[in-house]
C-alpha cells in the first residue's frame, strides 16, 4: 500500500492537488522538509533548464525566483536575500563562480547557501564551487530527490515564506485578484517599512507590528506574520527589542522584492509572443 503523508498546516490544500494528480509517497518527500515554503532563487541563462529547475522545485513546495540574466543576478539576490541559491557554472559574460565571489563580498557562506548547477564532471570532482564560496554541487540531470537533500540539508530557517495555495484559497482562486491584492500589499509594506524606521514609541512599534501580521497571515507571508508577531508582543510587554525591529524591516524589503519579481514573472507569461 502506498502512503502519502501530508504537509503541515497550511498547505492542505497544496497537498490535495497533489493526491488529485495521483503523485505518490516518492514524489512527496518534501512534506516534512524544510524547503516547503523557503525561497529559493535560480540562475542560469538556458530558459528550458531554468523553467525544469522552477517547476520541480514549485513542486516540492518552496517559493521560487528565477534569473536568467547572469548580470542582474548580483542585484536580484543581494536585495531579496533568499534562502538558497542554485546557480549555474557556465554562464556567457559572468560565470557562476565568479558571480558567487562578487555575493559573498556581501552576505557570508553561513548566511545563504549557494549551490552550484553543472553537468560538467571535472567541476564536480573538484573543490572549485567551495573555492569559490558555494556550500555545494547539484549534478545536472537534476535528480529531484539529490536537490531535495542537498538543500533541505544546508537550510538555515524552518519558517515558511510563503504559501501561495492558502493566498489563493483567501481569493477563491481567483489569481488575477490575488495578483490585484500582492500589488496593493507590496505600497503598503514600503508604508509600514517607513513607519517602523520613523517610529520611536514602543507601543506604536507594537501596534504597526499588529497591523502588518494580520495582513500577512491573510496573504499567505508566513515568515513576515511570524516576525511581527515577535514585535507586537515585544511592544505590549514593552521589552522590544531593536534587533527584532531589524528583522521586521528586513522581512518587509524581503517580500516587496519578492513580489516585485513575481509581478515581472507574470507580466512576462502573459506577454503575446510577436516572433511567430
Amino acid at each position: 500500500m502506498q502512503v502519502i503523508e501530508l504537509p503541515e498546516q497550511g498547505f492542505w490544500q497544496t497537498a490535495c492537488e497533489r493526491i488529485c494528480k495521483g503523485e505518490t509517497r516518492e514524489n512527496e518527500l518534501s512534506v516534512n522538509s524544510s524547503i516547503v515554503g523557503a525561497l529559493l532563487v535560480v540562475v542560469d541563462d538556458n530558459p528550458l533548464n531554468l523553467k525544469i529547475a522552477q517547476n520541480m522545485l514549485s513542486i516540492l513546495g518552496a517559493s521560487v525566483v528565477t534569473c536568467q540574466e547572469p548580470l542582474d543576478a548580483f542585484e536580484l539576490i543581494t536585495r531579496l536575500k533568499p534562502d538558497a541559491v542554485l546557480m549555474d557554472i557556465h554562464m556567457p559574460h559572468i560565470d557562476g563562480f565568479t558571480l558567487t565571489k562578487q555575493i559573498r563580498e556581501v552576505i557570508p557562506k553561513n548566511q545563504m547557501p549557494i549551490l552550484a548547477l553543472t553537468a560538467d564532471i571535472e567541476i564536480q570532482q573538484t573543490n572549485q564551487s567551495e573555492q569559490a564560496g558555494m556550500n555545494g554541487v547539484v549534478t545536472k540531470p537534476i535528480d529531484k530527490v539529490g536537490l531535495l537533500r542537498a538543500i533541505d540539508k544546508l537550510l538555515l530557517t524552518h519558517e515558511p515564506f510563503y504559501d501561495e495555495a492558502f493566498a489563493l484559497s483567501q481569493m477563491m482562486g481567483n489569481r488575477n485578484l490575488l495578483g490585484v491584492m500582492l500589488k496593493k500589499f507590496a505600497k503598503l509594506v514600503e508604508e509600514q517599512k517607513q513607519s517602523l524606521c520613523e517610529t520611536q514609541d514602543i507601543n506604536q512599534l507594537g501596534q504597526i507590528a499588529h497591523s502588518i501580521k494580520g495582513t500577512a497571515a491573510g496573504l499567505g507571508f508566513k515568515r513576515l506574520a511570524a516576525t511581527a508577531r515577535i514585535v507586537e508582543q515585544q511592544g505590549k510587554s514593552e521589552t522590544l527589542e531593536h534587533e527584532n525591529i531589524t528583522n521586521l524591516v528586513n522581512a518587509l524589503v524581503q517580500v516587496r522584492e519578492f513580489i516585485s519579481k513575481h509581478r515581472e514573472e507574470s507580466d512576462e507569461q502573459e506577454r503575446p509572443d510577436i516572433s511567430r
